[in-house]
């Protein structure tokens, strides 16, 4: 046996010898590869090569201090070329069709097993080829091996290709073997965004259907490993890849799933699973293979105009819309428990598509052009504006006679099922009546935002009794149109708004301080109206859509719309105390106001609950008669309203200062307001009483002397910036501001939450910026669980767009070093506020790898606010992460959980025994270990020739 073993070892050393001396840089010169192990030494190289984006490869690039080698394939099919475990640097790899790369890349790798390359490149029998390979930057070489690989019998696929295991309906218990075949799908199916387009340590197996139908494949939350899986019409990917995946949609740990793929009876086809990438060495797990129910999109069930019934009781399809038709800003873009129907118009017009009030559950629908959703989805919605149950509804979409589309027909979630009727109706437009003017905004733009701008300044545009103004409007992607007009009446006017427009839209009357509706929204369509009697003074009018999807400018359903006032004179008188300037004179006891006409003369939120204004301000002024705490209360009238309550030492326009303010008293009917005020004897002080977003009403403001009683403000009572004991704090105008908000904090106990909130909102509690409130000071987020609080975080970072919103707010940086080439979770379960994370690679300014904001399952706190992400990471990769709010108010503390799966390739793979060299020591171990599995170096799963090569390449210190 010993001589045996070192017959072999004199045999691969003169093999590594003969081949690297025959190395060259110059293309011209190229040695010719072998199947099997090849040296190289780039250490000398001078050459650097320019590359093109593509063929695996997603950018242009350099591969620098470059070698060449030739290659004429003896057989036809997929060749694989490694350098995994053959070299200690950072490499790249091309394989060219000449020695220009401009003649030709068939295939590119950067890092396939971690900084080592791998790439796979299907040739046929005869066929030369350039194998140009160096290093990631200008520091990367040194001498090394890589191995090529050439297909086994069997029409050119892998191993196991020839009698693959049989697969059936139902679940296939499966083992994975690190057979180290790569699949090249590149050009054929792309499985995914991520990565390349290659299938790595791919296992086949075979199915064969019993009947004809869509059929659906799926390792969805069903394996331990990153899976990608295809389904193909023999073990070739170049006669034809039906369908392939990498991750499905709300698949754990990047498990995979195929919604649909039409299969013909009796047909066998060949089915790979592997890994994403070399670092996936091998898995196990269930391999699920059912029927579509009804026979999938195949068997679609016709529909004709007017209501049709329907169920997806006992579907089970999942049809993934991501990227092609956004049906609605809540959850996923997936069509859960699918049916499929057929539509064939008689008429080229557009059509309305509804469930709306037809469905018991929350439905969602689109309507396709085939079965495929890559051949073009002309409409989906999630949400119809004013529908019940969250049932859908589709406004106009253009069909053509004669042409038969699919409507797809399914839930929100995969909880979402049931029975209805579906109505195809034509679209019949709203007839507009002749206008007197049109709106300056273009369609598409923003120039009259009015209370909704985010700049600032409420831009608006002139409206009067008597006009009938034309305008556009429009909503998608989670955000709507919103068209202020600015109204002044002379005079008590009771105004009629109507509002006509083939779009579902509502308009309404706003007080100028922006807090809300004054009367109501109109109601009804072709036109929608609403009437309320106003004051003499200036007014908004505003006009929107009903919805935040489908009304796209241009679209089928159009974008014009007329807004018509007119008005006829009414009794409506501002209060007395309308103004400051003329503020009533209040006593003891009960004062009756009535704000119904009032204007408002403060602009802007103070303690309001929500940020929301109080408007529509009537004012008193009250002198007190003795030393102590007094009460202000508009809870104890005969019909108290939603009010706020606001006291100052002088009128705000004459420089008056805010020294108290609340807007929900504990104990309070009706959200109205309840505040004890100190005062001392003949002190005068300023009182504002309002309306919260726009609340009107009739009641009374009753001051009561209390003496000396608990109230925001209250000397030795406690900082509002620590947790205490008992109710209310010490600054009276943060204590205010935060009870408005919580009323918990001055009714039950000023906690740690209410602590937060100040430490986040009053001046006073303002806390200096975390270390790392900017990516440029990230600090390490390690694996495990690291605490953090975001209270003083500044920074916002655009990251992906959830429920219309783009940023991460109030966030912190980290940056992580991937430990392994698998799954990487950060959670933020457990966390006390509203959270959102980001994470970049490389770089601040990197490309965005991952994204979330509430987490889903299988997350431990899916359905919650709290935030969870999973994402492939590269070992030894740096990514920096944003940690932080949805809002712009947000702020809190929680902890962050980051776990990570797979290991990194040893830097020293070679070095058995762990002594940081490799020596004699180390190849007693492998000749010890020579036809079994262990010390195996290529990942074939046997020590052999190739792996002694690899390791003499090794010989010395470890770098």
């Amino acid at each position: 046996m010993r001589s045996m073993k070192w017959t072999s070892l004199c045999s691969a050393v003169a093999g590594v010898v003969f081949a690297a001396s025959a190395m060259a840089q110059d293309c011209a010169t190229a040695p010719a590869a072998v199947i099997g192990a090849n040296a190289f030494d780039t250490t000398a190289s001078a050459v650097n090569v320019a590359m093109p984006a593509g063929s695996g490869c997603a950018t242009s690039h350099t591969i620098y201090k470059v070698g060449y080698y030739k290659f004429t394939a003896a057989t036809a099919g997929v060749h694989t070329i490694a350098f995994c475990g053959g070299a200690t640097f950072d490499t790249r790899v091309a394989v060219l069709n000449t020695c220009d790369p401009a003649g030709g890349v068939l295939a590119c790798n950067d890092d396939s097993c971690g900084l080592q390359s791998q790439t796979a490149v299907n040739l046929t029998a005869g066929q030369q080829c350039v194998i140009l390979y160096g290093g990631y930057g200008a520091t990367n070489f040194g001498a090394g091996s890589f191995t090529i690989t050439e297909p086994t019998a069997g029409g050119g696929c892998g191993p196991g290709s020839d009698t693959p295991p049989v697969l059936v309906m139902g679940d296939n218990l499966f083992a994975n073997t690190a057979t180290g075949t790569i699949v090249a799908m590149a050009g054929l199916c792309d499985p995914g965004p991520a990565g390349d387009d290659n299938f790595y340590n791919t296992n086949y197996y075979k199915f064969t259907p019993a009947e004809s139908g869509t059929y659906r494949l799926s390792t969805c939350n069903l394996v331990d490993f990153d899976s990608r899986i295809a389904i193909m019409n023999n073990c070739d990917p170049n006669q034809g890849v039906l369908a392939c995946n990498d991750d499905g949609a709300s698949c754990a740990g990047f498990s995979s799933f195929i919604a649909g793929v039409d299969l013909v009876a009796g047909t066998t086809y060949s089915v790979v699973i592997g890994g994403y990438n070399a670092g996936t060495i091998a898995g196990s797990g269930t391999f699920s293979i059912s029927m579509n129910t009804g026979g999938g999109c195949l068997a679609a069930t016709p529909l004709v105009e007017g209501l049709n019934p329907f169920s997806t009781v006992g579907s089970s399809e999942t049809v993934d819309l991501t990227g092609v038709c956004d049906p609605g800003p809540a959850g996923d873009d997936l069509v859960y428990n699918a049916a499929f129907y057929t539509f064939t118009p008689t008429t080229s017009a557009a059509y309305q598509i509804s469930t709306c009030n037809l469905a018991a559950f929350d439905t969602r629908i689109a309507v396709m052009n085939t079965c495929v959703v890559s051949d073009g989805v002309l409409a989906c919605n999630d949400d119809g504006a004013g529908c019940a149950t969250f049932s859908s509804f589709i406004p106009a979409v253009d069909l053509s006679a004669g042409v038969t589309y699919y409507i797809v027909l399914g839930g929100y979630s995969a909880t979402d099922s049931g029975s209805g009727q579906i109505e195809i109706s034509l679209f019949v437009p709203c007839s507009l009546p002749a206008q007197s003017g049109f709106e300056t905004e273009l369609c598409g733009e923003d120039l009259n935002g009015g209370c909704n701008n985010a700049a600032g300044g409420f831009p608006t545009e002139p409206i009067a009794v008597g006009n009938i103004i034309l305008g556009t409007f429009w909503a998608d992607a989670g955000t709507r149109d919103t068209d202020w007009y600015s109204l002044t009446l002379t005079e008590g006017t009771e105004v009629t708004l109507s509002i006509a427009s083939s779009l579902n839209c509502f308009t309404a009357i706003v007080d100028t301080g922006c807090g809300g509706i004054v009367g109501g929204a109109s109601v009804g369509s072709c036109p929608s109206t609403t009437s309320v009697c106003l004051a003499a003074g200036t007014y908004y009018v505003v006009c929107l859509p009903s919805a935040f999807e489908g009304y796209t400018c241009g679209g089928a359903v159009g974008n014009d719309y007329t807004i018509s006032v007119t008005g006829i004179p009414c009794a409506a008188k501002p209060p007395a105390n309308d103004l400051c300037a003329n503020a009533v004179v209040a006593i003891e006891g009960a004062n009756p106001f009535d704000n119904t006409f009032a204007g408002t003369e403060v602009v802007g939120a103070t303690c309001g609950f929500g940020g929301t204004a109080f408007t529509k301000d009537v004012w008193f002024t009250f002198t007190a008669t003795q030393d102590g705490d007094y009460n202000f209360s508009t809870c104890l009238g005969a019909t108290p309203f939603d009010t706020g309550i606001e006291i100052y030492d002088a009128c705000p326009d004459a420089g008056g200062v805010l020294l108290g303010c609340n807007d929900d008293g504990a104990g309070c009917a009706a959200f109205a307001s309840n505040l004890n005020f100190a005062m001392t004897i003949g002190m005068n002080r300023t009182i504002r009483v309002a309306g919260w977003g726009g609340a009107v009403g009739a009641t009374d403001l009753t001051i009561t002397f209390v003496g000396d009683a608990p109230s925001c403000g209250d000397p030795g009572i406690g900082s509002c910036c620590t947790a205490q004991t008992t109710p209310f704090c010490d600054d009276a105008t943060c204590c205010n501001q935060i009870c408005a908000a919580d009323p918990f904090c001055c009714n039950t106990i000023w906690d740690q939450v209410c602590a937060n909130a100040a430490i986040a909102g009053c001046t006073n509690c303002q806390v200096a910026p975390p270390v790392n409130d900017e990516c440029a000071a990230a600090i390490n987020l390690p694996l495990g669980v690291t605490a953090f609080s975001t209270l003083g975080a500044t920074g916002t970072t655009v990251a992906c767009l959830k429920f219309g919103n783009t940023n991460v707010y109030n966030d912190l940086w980290y940056v992580h070093t991937a430990t392994g080439n698998s799954t990487l979770k950060i959670s933020l379960c457990g966390s006390l506020f509203d959270t959102k994370i980001a994470v970049f690679e490389d770089s601040c300014a990197g490309a965005l790898v991952a994204c979330n904001d509430d987490a889903i399952a299988p997350a431990a706190c899916a359905g919650t606010l709290q935030s969870e992400l999973v994402f492939t990471a590269v070992c030894g990769k740096t990514y920096y992460i944003s940690i932080g709010a949805f809002s712009a108010t947000g702020f809190g503390s929680g902890t962050a959980n980051v776990t990570q799966l797979g290991t990194c390739a040893p830097p020293c793979p070679t070095d058995f025994n762990n002594d940081q060299r490799t020596n004699f020591l180390d190849l007693a171990i492998i000749l010890n270990g020579w036809g079994t599995p262990y010390p195996d170096l290529n990942g074939d799963g046997n020590v052999a020739n190739q792996d002694l090569s690899i390791f003499l390449n090794g010989w010395g210190l470890c770098p």
